[in-house]
């Protein structure tokens, strides 16, 4: 069988070859060429080993490539695959300005090399270049790119997992402003050839990108300054770029605006669960490589991976590289991206093979970046260091109502031969060969009867700090019923891993989100079945706190820090606040429920902000009251005189409307931004009031609130109850308790009771609302209790109460009448 290493490809021209070393054949003496038609119009093509074919296409669409294996005995053997071509990048030579590129949709292409050696390496970049007038670049904004694994995962494709044609989609389909105003400059897009390698080689390549645009303007006659943007990874390249260039190197960097567009400053999220899984399922396949199922992929064991990518690897990064700077996994271990130099750095935590926590190359990294800093411009030149964060204003926190990856399936081969002889489970037994499991595999195969195997992979996300609970359980379960009726199991491979103690639950916090099913199109094409066998969640890839660099990385924020709201125009205090001349979070005024957008993408709120700062007219954003409890504005459980309340002057009351109390009370601000209470002449004492109203502005839309408050004195509604009536004898106990009409006033805050009992033993409870009383003196004697409130006093409510014969000679107490209470 013949197939693509891939089934999707961005481009119409593109270029293939079959490498010998992977083209597997029990006889490959018998073979004597292979043809395929790439349905490109040219019909079978014989295809060397090595040679490097040319498939040009004239349109996207999708292909049947047709294979043919010609035999040496004359028997031809046939196969197909199906190919998605989709349009790519149409580029040209930078500097070509004779065709008028009138739809901005051609893009010009040049190559730039690093002058500065990281470790021994010169990181190289490919800019894509959108010239705004075709007349080369005046007015120049650089587009650092993030975290890119084309270059390793995805070599074939041109540009890798991002473009400028994705940036630019992000931008359009923005409903902001942010497109018009991008028109205007020439967009130079930074691609490095390697997106996946250390942060500070890729910085030096982003140093000669600048000092290659500034020497392009000087040639056009400009003199704008440069205006940069990174987004995620990409941000703290352009940060230690801009900033060694200041410390360190002889050039100007003539930038006047840094834009960092959710970048992990403090660290990037992939949940500990999701990296326990991948462990798992990466030494499977280091202890098992022959094929897990046949009949239909779950895992595809055939060889190690690693080989394929191994060489590439080690000329990518060096064979000294995986050394000289601590514990980075071989080229031979490779199965995971959260392995790469620049996962290393970012990353929050790190597990490694044997299921630990190792973060020794982010602290390294954390540490270099707080040192250097911030760009700061040169003197009278300063530089304006901003920020898109896109976690929620209002801290909206992932739920995780499900997993974050849960596959589940039970797989068999149910033909009729494997009923009798399980090939299947001989295959998988030899897989494993040297382990018991494979020793039983082997034997129970060759038993007849019905066999499949149980398989359930679940990442489950940490919610809560040491909350202990389970984040992975992988299992995969053989179970046969031998001669039909005599059940066996054997556990395959098994693994539980539990949260760790004192690690922050940062899938959790709001931030940039990180939606699975975005991100697994072309492992889904691949690997259908998990597609139809799997759930996948959503979680938070780049807290808020972290986008913002809360703290400036030489403060450690807990887990309330990170939960916090974060509001531009009210950003957070010392020693929490951001190193940013003004931020911005999500917040989108039709969506009540202000969730985190996207990973570095685009929306109407951080466009339109984008724009602002684009134009020197600054917008510091504030919506936070949409997120706001009512009690933030209107803080008192009671009024008990006319009292105004103020909301800030771009906010406007809109609706105000009294459920219940209307009788107590009048309430003035409609459009305005006050809202005065004004109680009424309450003779028989005060009442509740419930009441809402609307606020909001253009910008942010409306919110209703819901408050309910008590108005005046308390209601002159008491009475009382004795527990022994109100004939009562001397020297006994006896619980006396003030009551109001349906409970009316109970409920308010701060009401307290005062007692006049004379010639009796008490002690209060209850907030002196209840009294122990023991009478001390034969008589009738009136008991008198009212309601205090932070307006005053009720009136008293007086009950007699008859003190009835004594217990006996000894037992009298006299006293004074006594008042009691607050």
């Amino acid at each position: 069988m013949l197939a693509p290493s891939i089934n999707h490809y961005k481009g119409l021209n593109l270029q293939v070859k079959l490498p010998q070393d992977i083209f597997l054949s029990n006889y490959p003496s018998e073979i004597q060429n292979v043809a395929i038609d790439f349905g490109d119009g040219l019909g079978y093509r014989t295809v060397t080993y090595n040679q490097i074919l040319n498939v040009n296409y004239t349109q996207a669409n999708t292909y049947i490539w047709k294979y043919k294996l010609n035999l040496t005995n004359g028997q031809t053997l046939y196969s197909h695959s199906e190919v998605i071509i989709e349009e790519g990048l149409n580029t040209r030579p930078y500097g070509q300005f004779a065709t008028k590129n009138s739809a901005l949709d051609v893009y010009e292409k040049i190559s730039v090399t690093a002058s500065e050696a990281y470790y021994g390496k010169h990181a190289t970049a490919t800019l894509y270049i959108r010239d705004a007038n075709d007349d080369g670049i005046s007015n120049p904004l650089i587009v650092a790119e993030g975290f890119d694994t084309g270059a390793i995962l995805n070599p074939e494709q041109e540009a890798g997992d991002n473009n400028i044609i994705g940036f630019l989609n992000n931008v359009n389909t923005s409903l902001s402003n942010l497109p018009a105003e991008l028109n205007t400059y020439d967009i130079i897009y930074v691609d490095w050839d390697n997106g996946v390698d250390f942060i500070q080689r890729n910085a030096y390549a982003l140093e000669e990108v600048i000092k290659w645009v500034n020497q392009e303007k000087a040639a056009a006659g400009s003199t704008e300054k440069n205006v940069i943007i990174g987004q995620s990874m990409g941000g703290l390249v352009a940060r230690y770029a801009l900033t060694d260039i200041e410390q360190n190197q002889n050039f100007n960097h003539d930038t006047d605006l840094y834009i960092s567009h959710d970048a992990p400053h403090l660290g990037a999220n992939t949940p500990i669960g999701m990296q326990h899984m991948y462990r798992h399922v990466n030494n499977m396949y280091q202890s098992a490589p022959l094929p897990l199922f046949l009949g239909e992929v779950v895992l595809p064991l055939a060889y190690d991976a690693s080989g394929i990518f191994g060489d590439t690897v080690i000329s990518v990064f060096g064979t000294d590289i995986l050394y000289d700077l601590g514990e980075f996994v071989t080229p031979n271990q490779y199965l995971s991206i959260s392995d790469f130099p620049a996962s290393r750095q970012m990353l929050y935590n790190w597990v490694n093979m044997d299921y630990e926590i190792r973060n020794v190359i982010h602290d390294a990294w954390q540490q270099e970046l707080s040192d250097m800093g911030y760009p700061q411009g040169y003197t009278g030149d300063p530089i304006r260091n901003i920020a898109i964060a896109n976690g929620s204003e209002c801290g909206v926190e992932y739920t995780h109502e499900t997993s974050l990856i849960r596959y589940e399936k039970t797989a068999a081969d149910k033909t009729a031969l494997n009923s009798i002889i399980g090939l299947t489970d001989i295959g998988v037994g030899l897989s494993l060969i040297g382990t018991w499991q494979g020793t039983a595999l082997i034997g129970f195969g060759i038993l007849p009867g019905n066999s499949k195997y149980d398989i359930i992979f679940n990442a489950s996300a940490m919610t809560n700090l040491n909350e202990n609970k389970q984040i992975y359980y992988g299992r995969i379960t053989y179970k046969k019923k031998i001669l039909w009726f005599i059940p066996i199991t054997v556990n395959l491979t098994r693994e539980e891993k539990n949260q760790p103690n004192d690690i922050l639950p940062y899938d959790s916090y709001g931030g940039g989100a990180y939606t699975i099913v975005n991100y697994s199109e072309d492992l889904f094409n691949t690997l259908p079945t998990l597609q139809n066998n799997g759930t996948f969640g959503r979680y938070g890839f780049i807290p808020t706190a972290s986008a913002l660099d809360a703290g400036k990385g030489t403060t450690n924020l807990d887990d309330m820090d990170y939960r916090s709201e974060y509001v531009g125009a009210n950003p957070p205090s010392a020693p929490n606040d951001s190193p940013f001349d003004n931020f911005v979070t999500h917040f989108d005024r039709y969506s009540t429920s202000n969730t985190n957008s996207e990973h570095i993408s685009f929306n109407r709120r951080n466009g339109n902000w984008l724009v602002a700062e684009l134009t020197n007219n600054p917008d510091f954003t504030d919506c936070s009251f949409t997120c706001s409890d009512v009690n933030l504005f209107i803080p008192d459980d009671i009024v008990c005189s006319t009292t105004t309340y103020f909301f800030d002057d771009d906010i406007n009351i809109s609706n105000i409307n009294i459920t219940q109390g209307s009788s107590l009370v009048n309430i003035f601000g409609l459009n305005s931004n006050t809202l005065t209470i004004s109680p009424n002449s309450l003779f028989g004492g005060g009442g509740l009031l419930a009441f809402n109203f609307t606020i909001g502005n253009d910008k942010c839309g409306s919110q209703t609130f819901y408050k309910t408050i008590w108005v005046g004195k308390p209601k002159n509604d008491l009475s009382l109850i004795s527990s022994g009536g109100f004939t009562i004898s001397l020297g006994n106990f006896y619980q006396i308790t003030a009551m109001h009409d349906n409970n009316s006033n109970y409920t308010q805050a701060n009401l307290s009771y005062e007692w006049e009992i004379p010639y009796a033993m008490i002690m209060f409870s209850n907030n002196n609302r209840s009294a122990s009383i023991r009478p001390t003196r034969l008589g009738t004697y009136p008991y008198k209790v009212r309601a205090r409130n932070l307006c005053g006093c009720s009136q008293w409510a007086t009950q007699h109460f008859e003190v009835l014969s004594a217990p006996g000679p000894g037992d009298y107490y006299i006293s004074p009448a006594n008042r009691f209470g607050n």
